[in-house]
């Protein structure tokens, strides 16, 4: 506490963007969608745009990720960043991961839809995403997926949207087995099943296929 930071984003889009400040609290907690976050605090200014970037300690180092601002007519200075402690094991796999080109991401041969929030809040759903659509002979097919099964996470990994299911097959090759968690609907219960799945190529499931998602 005390020590001056420097935050690097790109504010309002105009380009890259540099403020300074002090840090004001190391474990400030943050609720955010009802969930608890515990934060650095600072009076360095973060702006939309600014999410993502870094924070800076005098002698360079990284010790944040900028994250948010509280926003009122009445307060000032109260920015506040996720520390580098939290996210050191994200940031690592993302550097060792491989990138798939394209033509060689793996697909499951579904479409499917984010569970809404409200049906979460308001009749129990589970998050992550409902299949609308399976596509004949593909590995979701062949693993023994349904309509209407929520897949809530990839190898262990929680999806809770489309955006995020798709991100997580397609950052495998073709020809991986990969394991996923689904909720199967059961009256007005849910059944956890865990199912195993070879990925394909896109141009490997069939012509019908062109609007599979996933």
């Amino acid at each position: 506490v005390g020590s001056g930071v420097i935050c690097i984003g790109n504010a309002m889009g105009y380009g890259q963007s540099v403020t300074t400040g002090i840090i004001s609290a190391k474990e400030r907690e943050v609720v955010i969608d009802n969930i608890s976050h515990f934060l650095l605090q600072t009076d360095a200014a973060i702006n939309p745009g600014n999410s993502g970037g870094g924070m800076f300690n005098s002698k360079g180092e990284l010790i944040g990720i900028n994250s948010a601002k509280y926003s009122d007519t009445d307060v000032e200075g109260m920015c506040f960043a996720i520390p580098i402690s939290s996210v050191e094991d994200i940031i690592t796999e993302l550097m060792n991961k491989e990138v798939v080109p394209e033509e060689e991401k793996g697909y499951l041969g579904i479409n499917g839809e984010t569970v809404p929030s409200g049906y979460v809040t308001n009749y129990g759903y589970p998050e992550g995403v409902s299949i609308t659509r399976i596509q004949a002979n593909s590995p979701a097919d062949k693993a023994g997926l349904q309509i209407y099964d929520i897949i809530t996470a990839v190898n262990g990994k929680t999806v809770t949207s489309m955006d995020e299911l798709k991100a997580e097959v397609n950052s495998f090759p073709a020809g991986t087995t990969i394991e996923i968690t689904v909720m199967r609907p059961n009256g007005r219960t849910f059944e956890e099943l865990t199912v195993e799945a070879t990925l394909v190529t896109y141009s490997e499931i069939s012509a019908t296929a062109n609007t599979a998602k996933v």
